[in-house]
């Protein structure tokens, strides 16, 4: 399945200290998903890049009902969008 910015909602936001996590909503099927969006330069900064690349390559090869799934992964020149389920609690 491919997404696109248009089609997702920006429903709410929470900060942290390399970028934010939002919750999304896919307007058609209002679906609601977790997008994280990480600053290439905090990560930098924060001699973050191993953790980062360790992260996306655990989440891409797991398929676990007990651990979050990531959909989708978009970059440009100063983020990384990562794309994942939301879990309400």
């Amino acid at each position: 399945m491919s997404y696109s910015f248009i089609d997702l909602y920006i429903f709410i936001s929470f900060c942290y200290i390399l970028g934010r996590v939002l919750l999304v909503v896919l307007e058609p099927e209002k679906f609601e998903y977790a997008l994280k969006v990480l600053d290439k330069s905090k990560i930098v900064e924060y001699n973050q890049i191993k953790h980062v690349q360790s992260e996306i390559r655990i989440l891409n090869a797991i398929k676990h009902p007990n651990i979050i799934r990531m959909h989708s992964l978009f970059k440009d020149n100063s983020y990384i969008y990562v794309l994942m389920e939301y879990v309400n609690t």
